[in-house]
């Protein structure tokens, strides 16, 4: 849907942390006023207040640079208000249009993002923020991948202070540093001093307690911690990174059980939503996968009405440029002109459906003999899947393989030929 010509006002924001230049432009072009406010919610309500006095029957058309989630969230609540968030790549291409010398001051750069909405507006779609079900699951989601990086940051701390000062414990805590059993065995035997000190059964005893109860392996252990020989025998070294490695061990509880948290709160949100057995079906998608997909469609059908619109969202489409008889294709440059997290979902999901969707697998193969790149590889098969989930989302309807394959068959696709030579 596209906004209202007739705005009384049009409005620039150039935001720093503490404070915003606005300016304001009338739609023939005269400036109207120009002023800085504090970002404090208490101002930013004065100034809401100030332009609903001054434009008591009319609409205002707002806009700001992305990120800006603070101050969208709160303009969005303003019925008179339209916002549009413009990505900064499009707001600098047009400043430096201005001035080949590139400038830049705060109060021009608010000026810029007024004209450039004054002229541009028709053209763009006013901010039109997701249901508050999908933000609050969109925020768990992303708080959780964050912790779960947090995780693998934290283990890679824990891995280093522990070659410093007991090596042995990258091997007998388990492969996986971050688990409970890591976790455990670091708390019983933080050196190797103390863990030289612990008999051969009471070592198998631990294991056994914290399942790990494979005969072979935990003798493999037992027998490794006997013959284990001290790297260093200086306490300047192994006092305070034993100190370092019991705190990233609390760290890492603290940090899974948060995790785990975030988890129980998503399950409940696609346990409730009438479109989570939509995605959950998707082959690849599990449990984590399905619920960020989920939030990447939303429940809104009028905001993706077509695929081409979710695969540009994501930074998945690719970008051609052509002059003359030169032609290319790339792909776009995500950290730039798109949402990392949603890019993320469907490079992460695309690498998943080849271990679980036939068509998927036969794809990637038939490509990695062509010479294709991987990473090349998965964001065609995130392309070809976004069509393919968008298409079951806008029906309302699972996805079934088998259903496709023989939609496949009849369409005389090379896919269909590439899964009954790869059967």
């Amino acid at each position: 849907m596209r906004p209202d010509s007739s705005y009384q006002l049009f409005v620039g924001l150039d935001r720093s942390d503490a404070t915003i230049d606005t300016h304001a432009l009338a739609p023939d072009g005269a400036k109207a006023h120009q002023q800085k406010i504090s970002t404090r919610p208490e101002r930013l309500l004065d100034w809401v207040g100030a332009l609903r006095r001054a434009h008591p029957d009319g609409r205002v058309a707002v806009c700001i640079e992305q990120p800006c989630a603070n101050i969208a969230s709160f303009l969005g609540q303003f019925e008179f208000i339209d916002l549009f968030l413009v990505n900064p790549v499009l707001i600098k291409a047009y400043r430096d249009s201005f001035h080949t010398a590139r400038p830049k001051d705060d109060k021009k750069d608010a000026a810029c993002v007024a004209l450039f909405l004054m002229e541009r507006h028709a053209a763009l779609d006013p901010w039109r923020p997701a249901s508050a079900e999908m933000r609050q699951l969109r925020a768990y989601l992303e708080h959780r991948r964050m912790l779960v990086d947090g995780v693998t940051e934290t283990t890679n701390r824990l891995t280093a202070a522990l070659k410093l000062y007991y090596p042995q414990a990258l091997e007998l805590s388990g492969k996986n540093l971050g688990a409970p059993l890591a976790c455990r065995f670091l708390e019983r035997f933080p050196d190797l001093e103390t863990l030289k000190s612990a008999a051969p059964d009471e070592l198998r005893e631990f294991y056994y307690a914290n399942a790990s109860r494979r005969r072979p392996a935990v003798e493999r252990r037992v027998a490794a911690a006997a013959a284990a020989v001290a790297i260093t025998a200086d306490d300047a070294i192994i006092a305070p990174q034993r100190e370092l490695a019991l705190f990233l061990v609390k760290q890492l509880d603290l940090l899974r059980a948060q995790i785990a948290r975030y988890e129980e709160l998503v399950a409940g949100i696609m346990a409730a939503h009438e479109d989570a057995a939509i995605f959950e079906s998707l082959p690849g998608a599990a449990q984590n996968l399905s619920a960020r997909l989920l939030a990447t469609f939303g429940d809104d059908r009028t905001r993706h009405p077509a695929p081409e619109s979710v695969q540009r969202f994501a930074g998945i489409a690719p970008v051609t440029k052509q002059s003359g008889k030169k032609r290319h294709v790339h792909r776009r440059f995500t950290k730039r002109t798109c949402p990392h997290f949603e890019h993320q979902t469907f490079i992460e999901w695309a690498g998943q459906t080849i271990l679980q969707s036939r068509w998927a697998r036969a794809y990637y193969e038939a490509q990695r003999a062509k010479k294709v790149g991987h990473w090349a590889i998965i964001r065609a098969l995130a392309y070809k899947w976004i069509r393919i989930a968008h298409r079951c989302w806008t029906d309302r309807v699972p996805y079934d393989e088998e259903r496709y394959l023989k939609a496949l068959e009849r369409a005389g696709s090379p896919l269909a030929e590439l899964v009954r030579n790869a059967a």
